[in-house]
């Protein structure tokens, strides 16, 4: 199986980048050859799609461990996504009389619409750019049924017509929550987020739009939002940074542009080591990316894995996403999540190993101090913000422990920016102590 990929750049001009082929089975399992165009390697503007594929002819073959190219693989559906993909295939081989076999990662990747394909990649055969059935993209009002639908599909039913609909709009993003694509009142693509039927705690996606707000309060750069409340639940809209009008902006996540294995444990430090050399804008994103670390602790995320980091394509190089996938947890401690750096306890992370770490983002140690005082005060209402969004207050009180954690005392004890020369920051800890947490 072969097909072509074309790539939008950043100045709207479209091109063909490659080739991209299914190789026979290796070691058990389909490789993945990929070779750029050479008009596409003699443009000034060309740049490599990502880290595994350097701008030379090739040919680049994929790894076992990473059977997709990194670019490829993040324009690919995730837990969710995929979910819905192979319920298709199954409903499609029983109707044909076929055994149903599991889909290969290339056709994984040529399923998801061409519409909704997330970044700037787009994959074409002999008759044109590829659309996996009819491409229809719901709007904000269609809500209600596609809630519907995505809590019969999670309940095991069989697909139906009434959920072709979320099928067509429901596989271009990565998560495991049930998501669609739809259009704003604008006519731009936006993600809603929607209710689980069952495991979520609370009203998730009312936290959600609380962490975004609070974010945004931050200094943190988050795309416009809205939360549709339903009969008993809300779905979160958020509108698509990887579009601009027709401009399709080219993605990458962070999981990619670390060539991250799956047991690797990466933390922020080594994220900005290596990010931060390949940013058209090293200052500033060093600071966002510091600015959110910071963020990640006073709000107790630690669904923060590399997934839920991204970069952009500017002209000039990559910049860091609009935050996105931000949820606080009600419990501290206890679940690894991203350590700030390779001293840091991944189970209960301290902010000091931010202070610690400044230098890293390209930060000096006084301003990351005044950044994380700043965080610190812009969420401490954080009740104020959810009752905003609908959280009642016994909800509230129920997620206390995301935002009244250990690390915003810590971060209330840490020496103000004219004291950081005169008052020496601790060396980095491997985990807090008891003492180190509030009382009461």
């Amino acid at each position: 199986m072969k097909v072509s990929a074309h790539i939008q750049l950043a100045n709207g001009e479209e091109l063909l980048a490659g080739s991209l082929e299914s190789l026979e089975p290796r070691i058990g399992s389909f490789l993945i050859e990929f070779r750029y165009d050479s008009e596409f390697l003699r443009n000034p503007l060309a740049y490599p799609l990502s880290p595994d594929l350097p701008l030379d002819s090739g040919p680049h073959i994929s790894s076992v461990e990473r059977t997709m190219p990194a670019a490829f693989s993040d324009a690919q559906p995730d837990m969710w996504g995929r979910r819905l993909l192979e319920a298709h295939a199954r409903s499609d081989a029983k109707e044909a009389g076929r055994h149903h076999r599991k889909l290969s990662e290339m056709e994984v990747l040529l399923a998801v619409p061409d519409l909704t394909r997330q970044g700037a990649l787009r994959i074409a055969d002999a008759s044109g750019f590829l659309s996996a059935r009819r491409e229809s993209v719901s709007t904000v009002l269609d809500l209600p049924n596609l809630i519907e639908a995505a809590q019969a599909f999670e309940a095991g039913d069989e697909i139906t017509e009434e959920m072709e609909r979320l099928f067509a709009a429901g596989t271009s993003m990565g998560g495991a929550r049930p998501k669609a694509t739809v259009r704003t009142a604008s006519g731009g693509l936006a993600i809603a987020k929607l209710p689980r039927a069952e495991g979520d705690f609370g009203d998730a996606m009312a936290w959600e739009a609380t962490a975004l707000e609070l974010a945004r309060l931050s200094g943190m750069r988050v795309e416009n939002f809205k939360l549709h409340r339903t009969r008993d639940n809300s779905v979160l809209v958020v509108e698509r940074f990887d579009r601009r009008g027709s401009q399709r902006i080219g993605y990458l996540s962070a999981d990619s542009l670390l060539l991250k294995q799956r047991t690797e444990l990466v933390d922020y430090a080594k994220l900005a080591d290596v990010a931060l050399p390949q940013s058209s804008s090293p200052r500033a994103d060093g600071e966002e990316l510091f600015r959110r670390v910071a963020f990640t602790l006073m709000i107790n995320n630690i669904d923060d894995h590399m997934k839920n980091h991204g970069f952009v394509r500017e002209t000039s190089g990559w910049r860091l996403s609009p935050a996105f996938d931000v949820n606080p947890h009600y419990r501290h401690g206890g679940t690894d999540a991203t350590p700030i750096n390779d001293q840091d306890d991944p189970s209960a992370r301290d902010i000091r190993n931010l202070v610690a770490s400044s230098e890293r983002f390209g930060v000096l140690e006084a301003d990351g101090i005044r950044i994380i005082k700043q965080v610190e005060a812009s969420t401490r209402n954080w009740r104020e913000i959810a009752a905003t969004f609908g959280i009642e207050p016994e909800g509230a009180h129920a997620m206390r422990g995301a935002f009244d954690n250990p690390n915003r005392e810590l971060a209330l004890r840490l020496p103000t920016p004219d004291e950081s020369d005169r008052v020496p920051v601790r060396t980095p800890v491997r985990r807090l102590t008891g003492n180190d947490r509030p009382s009461g």
